[in-house]
C-alpha cells in the first residue's frame, strides 16, 4: 500500500483470507459429508393417530409416538414393535448379514430397512437419542480439523512472522527501494504453511467419507502411521454382505439340482435375501423353475407353496417346518450363516445353506496390511462361529 500497488497488496490479502475460509468451508463440508451418512431428520415418517396414517417430519417423533412401516421403509427411531411382522435388514448397526425377523415386543433400532412385512411401532424416544443419531452427534463433534500437525505447522507460521518483517526492513534499508521490501512480505512462507496442513487432512476426510469409511477426525487420520494392529467387522468389510448358496444337503435319493430347483420355484418373486440366492444359484445351473400354483408366504418363516403337478412344498426354516409338525435333523451338513429347508408332507427332502463370501480382495488386502508393519489383524464379529 504505501508503495502504491493498493490492487497488488488486495490480492495478496484476499489470498490469505481466502485460503482460512477454504479451511473453514472444508471443515464444515466434512461434518456434512459424514453426518449425511446417518442424519434423516428431515425424512417423513407415518404416524398413527387415532388410527389413521400422519405424514410427520422424523424430527418431531417422541417418545410413546406410534409409526406405522411397511416393506422398504427406512425406520426412523429406535423402538417397540406393537404390533404386525416383519424381516428387517440391520446390516448398517449390526452387520448382520441376513435380515431378521421382528414381531410384537420386539425392538427396532432407527436406519434400519423393512425388507419386507409391515409393522406398528412404539418409539422409545427421538430420533437424536436413538443409537444411528448418537453416532451422528459423535461425529458431528469431533474435532475434525484440529492435528498435532497443523497446530506444528501454526506454531512454525508464527515463527516467521518477525524474521520476514525484519528482512522486509533490512532489504528497504540497503536499498531504499518500498516494492522490493514489500516482495519479500508477498513471498512469506507462513500463511502457506498454516493453510496446507489442515486443508490437505480435510479433504482426505472428504474422499473417505465418500468411500463410506467414517472418521472421527483429523487426529485419528494422523495417527494411522502409528497403527500396528487392525480390527476388522466381518460383514459387508470381509466379505460381500449378501447370502450365497454355499452346501445343499438332499435326503431320500433326491438330487442337489432337483431339490434346489423345488426350492427356487417356491420361492421365486419373494422379497427377501435367502430367496433372491436361491434363485440366482438355479439360474446359474441353468435349472428351469417349476411353476407356482399356490403361495402361503409367512413373513420371515417360509412359503407353503404348491408347484405344477399339484405337489405341496414347505420351503422355510426350523421354526416354520416345526408349526407344520415336520420333523427336521438336528444338524445339517455345511458350515453357513443360516439355512433353509425343503419338506413335503411330513418329510424333509434337504436343506440348502447360505454363507457370506469374502470379498475377492480381503486376501490380498490382509497381505498389503501385514507388508508395511500391522502385527496383529483381529476379526470383531458380531455373526455366527461357524459363519465366521
Amino acid at each position: 500500500v504505501a508503495s502504491g500497488q493498493v490492487l497488488t497488496a488486495a490480492v495478496i490479502g484476499a489470498l490469505v483470507e481466502g485460503g482460512e475460509l477454504l479451511r473453514d468451508l472444508t471443515a464444515s463440508r466434512s461434518r456434512r459429508e459424514l453426518g449425511a451418512l446417518m442424519s434423516h431428520q428431515g425424512a417423513t415418517c407415518w404416524k398413527v393417530v387415532d388410527g389413521r396414517r400422519v405424514a410427520v417430519k422424523v424430527g418431531t417423533v417422541r417418545a410413546g409416538d406410534r409409526l406405522a412401516v411397511a416393506s422398504g421403509d427406512r425406520i426412523p427411531v429406535d423402538a417397540l414393535v406393537v404390533s404386525g411382522r416383519a424381516v428387517i435388514d440391520e446390516r448398517v448397526l449390526t452387520g448382520e448379514p441376513v435380515p431378521v425377523t421382528r414381531s410384537s415386543g420386539d425392538s427396532v433400532f432407527a436406519m434400519t430397512v423393512v425388507h419386507d412385512g409391515d409393522l406398528v411401532i412404539e418409539a422409545t424416544g427421538p430420533a437424536s437419542e436413538s443409537r444411528a443419531g448418537r453416532i451422528m452427534t459423535f461425529l458431528e463433534r469431533a474435532p475434525i480439523g484440529e492435528t498435532r500437525m497443523a497446530d506444528h505447522a501454526r506454531r512454525v507460521a508464527d515463527r516467521f512472522v518477525l524474521p520476514v518483517m525484519g528482512a522486509a526492513g533490512i532489504v528497504y534499508a540497503l536499498t531504499g527501494n518500498a516494492t522490493r521490501a514489500a516482495s519479500i512480505l508477498i513471498f512469506d512462507l507462513a500463511s502457506g504453511i498454516r493453510v496446507a496442513a489442515p486443508t490437505t487432512m480435510l479433504a482426505s476426510l472428504i474422499a473417505a467419507a465418500r468411500e463410506g469409511v467414517l472418521i472421527k477426525g483429523a487426529a485419528a487420520m494422523e495417527k494411522l502411521a502409528n497403527v500396528d494392529t487392525i480390527v476388522f467387522d466381518k460383514t459387508g468389510t470381509l466379505t460381500m454382505g449378501e447370502p450365497v448358496v454355499t452346501d445343499i444337503t438332499t435326503f431320500n435319493g433326491l438330487g442337489e439340482n432337483e431339490l434346489l430347483a423345488v426350492a427356487a420355484g417356491a420361492d421365486h418373486g419373494l422379497n427377501h435375501p435367502l430367496a433372491a440366492a436361491l434363485v440366482a444359484e438355479a439360474q446359474q445351473r441353468n435349472l428351469e423353475l417349476p411353476h407356482r400354483v399356490k403361495t402361503d408366504y409367512q413373513v420371515g418363516l417360509g412359503v407353503d407353496a404348491v408347484l405344477e403337478g399339484g405337489r405341496r412344498y414347505l420351503v422355510g426354516n426350523r421354526d416354520f417346518l416345526r408349526e407344520h409338525g415336520v420333523r427336521i435333523p438336528p444338524r445339517i451338513n455345511g458350515h453357513g450363516l443360516s439355512e433353509v429347508f425343503v419338506a413335503s408332507g411330513k418329510e424333509v427332502l434337504g436343506a440348502v445353506v447360505f454363507t457370506d463370501e469374502p470379498r475377492p480382495e480381503a486376501a490380498a488386502t490382509m497381505q498389503a496390511l501385514a507388508d508395511p508393519g500391522v502385527r496383529r489383524l483381529v476379526l470383531l464379529s458380531g455373526d455366527t462361529e461357524n459363519s465366521t
